[in-house]
């Protein structure tokens, strides 16, 4: 790096430290830059090479270079987008907040709320200010995918699930077909023990559509006489269910202390998303569940991955006396 080089790099880099520029602003362009430090195009397009290497600062093709962290020496500047924060999603993010503390990098969290135009204005606002994207989209939303192409390939990792998108990404994340016919072939033997199996999958719903073809699968191949209902109305002693949503569990277990069902005999219930709450509750809930803490540790170990990237955080059932 010659002296005129580092002395651009520098000037920036103080700039950063005394707050002058901060994430996002615009930086002067390659004439401009000529023209300030009175040198040649080649030393400022070296200069903003330096920095665009190390992240510092991003470039946006027809509109210039912008700055990407606010610390020279941090290397990483999270955008985060989850869906909601529920539970099972705070694992997530207190995995990914810890990781980021430990290679010293800054974040910042959204939510969408499964909301297109939400989704849409919160990664156009985003480009150009960080140098990772982290996000967990949902289907069947044009705003989405189109929001997410102007995303730097190499910078944007989907998070949790991809849904099929139209699109090459890196990826994190359940297989969600896949992973509820392996871990409901695990409790065969107790499904067996009930009179039907009931998954409740409440519509409309932007919860992955592959859930149910997959349950359709498993229960066919295990001989399982079996229901895809929105809600828990038509629920029988005798029943066995596959609850999603944590308000429908509720319900179950409330109509069971009504009705003197004892949960594992009379009742069976197997619910997604584990948390610490349904471990104890009614002696005990069975889970179906990815490993939350494991799918935020992998996202920090790859963040500075220069390959693509493909991991398949895979569920598990955690059986307890509801089942």
């Amino acid at each position: 790096m010659t002296t005129k080089v580092k002395h651009i790099v520098r000037d920036i880099e103080n700039q950063l430290t005394d707050k002058t520029l901060v994430v996002g602003n615009q930086l002067p362009s390659l004439s401009e830059l000529c023209k300030t430090y009175k040198v040649s195009r080649d030393t400022s397009v070296r200069s903003y090479k330096d920095l665009l290497a190390r992240g510092v600062i991003t470039a946006i093709h027809g509109k210039g270079y912008f700055v990407a962290k606010s610390n020279p020496l941090i290397q990483v500047n999270l955008f985060l987008l989850l869906d909601e924060l529920s539970s099972y999603k705070q694992v997530l993010v207190n995995a990914i907040v810890n990781g980021l503390v430990d290679i010293k990098g800054e974040y910042q969290i959204f939510f969408h709320h499964y909301n297109p135009s939400l989704f849409h204005n919160l990664v156009n606002d985003s480009i150009g200010k960080f140098t990772h994207y982290v996000i967990s989209p949902f289907p069947n939303a044009p705003e989405v995918e189109s929001a997410l192409k102007k995303i730097p390939e190499k910078k944007l990792i989907l998070i949790d699930r991809h849904d099929e998108l139209d699109m090459d990404h890196n990826f994190i994340g359940q297989e969600y077909f896949e992973d509820i016919v392996n871990s409901l072939r695990q409790i065969k033997n107790r499904l067996q023990n009930y009179t039907r199996f009931v998954f409740i999958f409440p519509e409309p719903s932007y919860h992955p559509q592959e859930l149910k073809s997959g349950f359709t699968k498993v229960c066919k191949e295990l001989g399982l006489t079996h229901h895809i209902l929105s809600n828990t109305n038509t629920m029988k002693k005798g029943d066995a269910f596959l609850v999603i949503d944590d308000n429908d569990l509720a319900d179950m277990v409330e109509k069971c202390t009504e009705n003197n069902w004892e949960l594992g005999k009379d009742i069976g219930i197997v619910s997604y998303n584990e948390t610490r709450l349904k471990s104890v509750i009614a002696n005990g809930i069975t889970t179906l569940s990815t490993d939350f803490n494991a799918m935020g540790e992998a996202l920090i170990e790859n963040l500075e991955n220069k390959k693509s990237i493909y991991i398949h955080n895979k569920s598990s059932i955690t059986i307890r006396k509801s089942i």
